[in-house]
């Protein structure tokens, strides 16, 4: 989408897949601003959408923020560096884990991802504020899908961005390790948080914006507390979604490599042990079975495929 609403033409919302978020830019006379910036691989594709005529143009971009330090959402930063010579502002709790570069934080070697160093100006706390859009916004805390995480309120005309806090129809996968407990109680006080803001609209992470958040928190709610009651369901349920992840970066992966793959990548193992106990040859099996039995992935001449969007 283009802007936000008519009422809302300095926010411009460009809805990207899964392999990368959504990027959100504020238009304005000081400096504009993005939020979040996708993935690596994709960072060409992410400028050239910046560059069409009704997100940047030709214009500067003067400040880039992130929501938190995954993969999908921080994955461009240093390609944006590089392009617009932009500063970057991180939530202050990843910090001390881009200085130095610290790829177990980040998940790096232990899920397949890949980030591309980068460094930072600016860190944002929960309660600092700054000026963006020719609006105020004011960073929250928003631990859950990642403990550090944080959504930028706008209180003046009702929009929260939420990153991977609540989507429309869910929200980020809570990692168990090290204490699915710690997180559930976390994402349960973000969304005890959003409902109260009760905004007007909601910009994601992943999705369209959308404006019913009380519907949208109780779907999320609901899907932690089914994942808390069922430690394993919601273990697999992580596993898939890492799979997917890492199968949307490499677009494609022989189906006789899965079980070799899934014994190497540490998260896999990790994850098996404490909470599922399948040998790893079954959990590779049954990974691409419900994949596929889900849609999100096909088989086709020993190779498998995404179907879902990048």
């Amino acid at each position: 989408m283009s802007a936000l609403s008519p009422g809302l033409p300095s926010i411009r919302v460009i809805v990207r897949g899964w392999l990368n978020c959504n990027q959100i830019l504020l238009l304005g006379d000081a400096g504009h601003v993005v939020i979040d910036s996708g993935y690596s691989s994709c960072a060409e594709q992410t400028l050239r959408l910046l560059a069409r005529p009704e997100y940047l143009g030709d214009q500067p971009l003067h400040r880039l923020i992130n929501t938190h330090c995954h993969a999908d959402h921080m994955g461009g930063n240093a390609a944006l560096v590089r392009q617009y010579g932009c500063t970057v502002a991180i939530p202050a709790g990843d910090a001390m884990h881009v200085r130095p570069w610290d790829t177990a934080a980040f998940l790096i070697d232990y899920a397949d991802h890949y980030v591309e160093p980068f460094d930072f100006d600016h860190t944002i706390g929960g309660g600092d504020q700054f000026e963006a859009g020719g609006l105020r916004w004011q960073a929250l805390p928003a631990p859950g899908h990642d403990m550090n995480a944080l959504m930028y309120w706008c209180a003046e005309e009702g929009v929260l961005i939420t990153g991977d806090a609540l989507w429309e129809n869910g929200m980020g996968a809570l990692f168990p390790l090290p204490s699915l407990e710690a997180c559930t109680e976390a994402a349960h006080a973000t969304l005890d948080r959003i409902a109260s803001l009760a905004p007007r609209w909601i910009i994601p992470g992943h999705g369209a914006a959308f404006t019913d958040a009380t519907s949208a928190v109780a779907r999320a709610r609901g899907r932690l507390d089914a994942f808390a009651n069922d430690p394993a369901k919601n273990a697999r349920h992580v596993l898939k979604a890492l799979f997917s992840f890492s199968l949307l970066a490499k677009q494609r992966m022989r189906l006789s490599d899965v079980p070799s793959y899934v014994a190497a990548v540490p998260c896999y193992r990790d994850v098996n042990e404490r909470f599922i106990g399948q040998p790893l040859a079954q959990l590779a099996d049954a990974l691409v079975n419900e994949l596929v039995k889900a849609k999100a992935i096909v088989v086709e001449d020993g190779w498998i495929r995404p179907v879902i969007a990048a």
